[in-house]
């Protein structure tokens, strides 16, 4: 369910360092949900060799934007 995976992802986020990257093992279909969930940036999803659907995929917390300052405003 989009459930447990947007419990995976909020964990994850809260347990990474600034600017780590989280890496995954999972299903070609469950990679394909995870990249629809607002908040985080993928990369594209590898097939892992030897297999039909398994994946590995790579993400970073996508950058918070109401938290940015624009460029050129005093802060």
């Amino acid at each position: 369910a989009v459930g447990d995976r947007e419990r995976l992802l909020h964990w994850a986020g809260g347990s990474l360092v600034p600017d780590g990257t989280l890496i995954l093992w999972l299903g070609r279909e469950d990679a394909e949900t995870l990249r629809t969930i607002a908040g985080w940036a993928w990369g594209e999803a590898a097939l892992i060799p030897g297999s039909k659907s398994r994946v590995i995929l790579i993400g970073r917390r996508a950058p918070n934007r109401q938290s940015r300052v624009p460029r050129g405003t005093p802060s």
